[in-house]
């Protein structure tokens, strides 16, 4: 799977130091703002990749193996 191209930590508004706790509130925070359930029929598209972004942001970013990974590929 190739490397999402949008900064992880600029999806969930946290620094690149911010430790687990933070991540999962920063998680729980933007899934309840952006959740599809919670914004108009019209706006469902973009609701579902606002979404993806998130959960592949806290999939990346709580597995600290995962994070050290993307934080080398980002220095290629």
């Amino acid at each position: 799977m190739r490397p999402p191209d949008y900064d992880l930590y600029k999806v969930l508004g946290i620094k690149p130091n911010a430790n687990l706790a933070t991540i999962r509130r920063a998680h729980r925070a933007c899934v309840h703002r952006a959740h599809p359930d919670k914004r108009p029929a019209a706006d469902a598209a973009r609701a579902h990749d606002d979404m993806v972004r998130i959960n592949t942001a806290w999939e990346v970013l709580r597995d600290p193996h995962k994070r050290a990974e993307r934080r080398l590929a980002s220095l290629r």
